[in-house]
């Protein structure tokens, strides 16, 4: 069994700290003055440069996160539209993920056979309840592609590529792997994104035809050089300097031909961590205030993106009380056993906390495994979460043995308890929050692990979950990643 690693995860998803420099090319330069609003329709305009044979990458600015991959989805519809008015039917079009082929090969296979089933065994545990709404999207894009060609004798082509690093865990070199956090950090200053780069040249050579969209993390659409010690754990010095994936593909292809994309939160805390000098953006979108619905889908917001990066992390599947999960978990560690790391170290005890969580059985070290067959034989997941022992365990961790470990908070609100509700600043008593704030916040971890479990779940589990959600929304979708939207529209009042 394998687990999905966007990129390669020792780095990368720390980008978000390099993210942030993007933000001064929209305030400095845009805020300013109402001419840079250069559309109010990005998807459409971003599809017509792709139809212009433009290469396009488009950045996010949180992995994981759906407020981006709207974006994604947006431009490939407007590209969907301008192919079909061409009447040509011979557009191809190349999505490329900041992933690697052993991904990209599977989410083909999955989007040919219209089931994304066909490859959660290599990708959960370390992914998202959002990815998979967005490679749900995917498909239902494939769909529509496949549906116009059998009705109108064309052949408009849609496929997804990857040139990373293998992306499943089991699929990455032992060279890598046992590589020292210093040497990790320097292959990915040095070697990561001008091989990457060299990659993707190579296949935009070869299939000169196709349109090509890429998207990538923010941090990787930055063609300056840059100190990326910033977000490398060992490397504090001038070693830390080298370049992004767009240096590498605009001094190929120019800057013309080669456009990128950023994707900002515009939030006050972030403007000290801003340099001027460590950016150079070739166009950013500025959205009017007065538009919100607008602003929510195409990825800019001012207030509203503020407060919802903190009210709707993602949901990752490894925290879902399945069964299945806790097996994939397992089977992780005993892999990551093989490597006498810091970095396999620091992955099972990254893991071992949702196994804390998830069971309870609350320590588990790198040398021994205790969970056993029997336990999980008799595991339920739901029972486990209205348990006196799971609450007794949350309110240990609020309150007690980890009230100042960031790592349990946020998996908390990963799980679907309200950020608002773990502040215990001002509570002394704790019996107020078990009796009065429990209840509620209860509801809300049994509706997102409903909708893991509608992915991971095995039949029984899958019948409690749907019948939660349907009791819960007053619907009973078949598509489950709209149980995610539900949530988000309803219960943080977003409009995505």
């Amino acid at each position: 069994m394998n687990i999905l690693i966007p990129g390669f995860r020792l780095v990368i998803l720390k980008s978000i700290l390099t993210l942030f420099v993007t933000l001064i090319c929209f305030r400095s330069t845009y805020c300013q003055n109402d001419s840079a609003i250069i559309s109010y329709e990005p998807g459409k305009y971003i599809s017509k440069l792709l139809h212009e044979k433009k290469k396009i990458i488009i950045g996010d600015s949180y992995h994981h996160h759906p407020f981006y991959f709207y974006t994604v989805i947006d431009v490939l519809n407007g590209w969907f539209s301008d192919a079909v008015n061409e009447k040509s039917g011979k557009n191809k079009l190349t999505l490329i993920l900041e992933h690697g082929d052993d991904f990209a090969t599977a989410m083909n296979n999955a989007v040919s056979i219209s089931d994304l089933n066909a490859i959660i065994d290599d990708i959960f545990a370390d992914t998202y309840q959002e990815d998979l709404e967005f490679y749900s999207k995917l498909i239902e894009f494939k769909q529509k592609v496949h549906q116009y060609n059998s009705n109108n004798n064309a052949n408009i082509s849609f496929k997804v590529k990857g040139f990373e690093m293998n992306s499943f865990f089991r699929n990455i070199p032992d060279s890598i792997m046992e590589k020292t956090n210093e040497e990790t950090d320097l292959w990915f200053i040095n070697t990561r994104d001008s091989v990457v780069s060299s990659n993707i040249i190579e296949y935009i050579n070869e299939n000169a035809d196709e349109d090509i969209l890429m998207f990538y993390g923010n941090a990787h659409i930055i063609k300056t050089r840059i100190n990326k010690s910033s977000i490398t754990n060992n490397i504090k010095d001038d070693r830390g300097f080298g370049y992004y994936d767009a240096y590498y593909l605009k001094k190929y292809y120019g800057d013309e031909q080669f456009l990128t994309f950023a994707q900002i939160d515009i939030t006050s805390r972030v403007e000290k961590f801003i340099d001027t000098s460590k950016i150079n953006c070739d166009i950013i979108f500025k959205f009017p205030s007065n538009i919100p619905n607008m602003l929510a889908v195409y990825g800019v917001d001012y207030a509203i993106r503020k407060n919802h990066i903190a009210k709707t992390p993602p949901h990752p599947l490894g925290l879902v009380f399945s069964r299945r999960n806790i097996l994939n978990i397992l089977d992780v560690i005993r892999w990551l056993k093989k490597y006498d790391t810091d970095w396999s170290k620091e992955k099972i005890s990254f893991f071992n906390r949702y196994l804390d969580i998830l069971t309870d059985i609350t320590y588990y070290d790198s040398i021994k495994i205790v969970i056993n067959e029997e336990y999980l034989s008799n595991y339920n997941g739901f029972e486990r979460i209205e348990s006196d022992q799971f609450k007794s365990r949350i309110n240990d961790i609020i309150f007690k043995k980890h009230k100042t470990d960031k790592n349990y908070k946020k998996m908390l609100t990963q799980m679907g308890f309200d950020p608002m509700v773990l502040d215990i600043s001002g509570i002394s008593d704790t019996s107020l929050w078990i009796n009065s704030i429990w209840p509620e916040e209860i509801k809300h971890v049994k509706y997102i692990n409903s909708a893991g479990t509608l992915w991971l779940g095995d039949d029984p589990e899958k019948k409690y979950a749907r019948q939660y959600l349907s009791e819960f929304t007053g619907y009973d979708y078949p598509e489950i990643y709209k149980y995610l939207v539900w949530w988000r529209k309803n219960i943080n009042r977003l409009e995505y």
